[in-house]
């Protein structure tokens, strides 16, 4: 069945895969039918989710995930069956044990990616939607550059991409804007969030009453269906949405360099973003240390450490809790943020927009164990934009003369 049609009759191993247009994917996973509760009330909140009854279907589906997060809704008996199997499926992140009533063959095993056991569909729907919040905001999107690398040829993957995302502004500033593209994209989120009356209406007031770049950081932080889709393009590099969003894109970049200006006043200042890890991209950075780190996404940041320092959750215990202490001299061209504090839900924060491809240099990373967290110190300094820049126009030159 299409995972966005709710019928109380048709048969969940009859199933069409709907594209994710979000950070995460739910599965759910039973060995009876789903209740047109379940059903509706899963859907409104990630609408690609996939029901199955099937279990093997429901692996085979799982393994064939990339660059997607699953959140595992599972009933007690099926999951005391093939418990260790599914750990080891690296796409699920976590997993919400659910039955309608008490088990008496209750599952005890404890594992890291067990969020929590329910029998009440109220206290299972919230949970989930405090875990995808949670995730959501998990926005530090980047890319490594080695500057000892000399040629082009020996660049990386990781600097590679970096250099791909500083050229894509330019690149969508190039192709042509008409209102007709704009109304396909909100055209096709309509049809994506069918069951979600929440972002529907959102969708229409975006179309109503959009007028340009002054309004996009509003629009971003409402943390709404834009900010969902673009924050999972740029994650997995999807030029498909992107070159769809193009518009949006371009007017929240404008719009954050303009507001920089604002807060030029300052001559320094230390933001904090807190973020999930994996013990593997934690090795992976220590490796970069002095090296360069280009933020690809919008970054949303704060000078508030210490209220930081109480969203992270202990449930997402496979990961690992980090907090990026990120050093701004605003006097250098490389860092280009605004102050959206105005437009946040929390009175007491100082929130700092970065605008994508800010660039920085990674000068530490170290364990606090006070806080059990690891610590990322980033810096800027004038030496990294034009390194980027020696990149850029030699690439643009072979471009050049390949196309001539």
């Amino acid at each position: 069945m299409s995972s966005a049609n709710i019928n109380k009759n048709t048969k969940c191993h009859l199933i069409e895969i709907k594209p994710n247009r979000e950070n995460i994917r739910f599965i759910y996973l039973n060995n009876i039918e789903p209740t047109f509760d379940i059903q509706s009330n899963l859907l409104k909140i990630n609408p690609a989710t996939q029901f199955y009854t099937n279990v093997q279907l429901c692996i085979d589906f799982i393994k064939t995930l990339s660059n997607e997060q699953v959140f595992l809704i599972i009933s007690n008996i099926l999951l005391s069956n093939i418990f260790d199997y599914i750990y080891s499926l690296q796409a699920i992140i976590a997993i919400f044990i659910y039955d309608d009533k008490q088990q008496i063959n209750e599952f005890k095993t404890k594992h890291p990616k067990i969020i929590d056991r329910y029998t009440n569909q109220n206290d299972l729907f919230k949970s989930i939607q405090e875990k995808v919040q949670f995730i959501e905001k998990q926005t530090f999107v980047y890319s490594l550059f080695d500057q000892k690398h000399k040629l082009t040829r020996d660049l990386t993957k990781e600097s590679a991409l970096l250099l791909w995302h500083h050229m894509l502004l330019d690149i969508l500033k190039q192709m042509p804007q008409n209102e007709t593209l704009r109304d396909e994209i909100l055209n096709k989120c309509s049809d994506y969030y069918r069951t979600n009356r929440s972002e529907l209406d959102n969708i229409e007031l975006f179309r109503q009453n959009y007028r340009g770049q002054q309004q996009s950081i509003q629009w971003y932080t409402n943390e709404c269906f834009l900010y969902k889709l673009l924050n999972r393009a740029l994650r997995t590099a999807d030029f498909d949405i992107l070159y769809s969003i193009r518009f949006f894109i371009i007017d929240l970049c404008f719009e954050i360099e303009k507001e920089t200006k604002n807060i030029n006043n300052q001559e320094s200042l230390i933001v904090y973003h807190a973020q999930i890890m994996s013990i593997e991209e934690i090795e992976k950075l220590k490796k970069y240390i002095g090296c360069l780190i280009s933020i690809n996404s919008f970054l949303s940041t704060s000078r508030n450490k210490n209220l930081l320092l109480t969203i992270f959750q202990e449930n997402f215990s496979t990961y690992i809790n980090v907090l990026f202490e990120i050093h701004i001299d605003l006097s250098i061209e490389t860092i280009i943020l605004t102050d959206i504090s105005s437009l946040s839900s929390i009175s007491q924060d100082k929130e700092f927009l970065f605008n994508r491809n800010s660039l920085l240099k990674i000068d530490s990373i170290e364990y606090d164990s006070i806080n059990n967290l690891w610590n990322i110190k980033l810096i800027a300094s004038n030496n990294e934009k034009k390194c980027i820049h020696k990149y850029l126009k030699w690439i643009q030159k072979e471009m050049d003369y390949h196309s001539s």
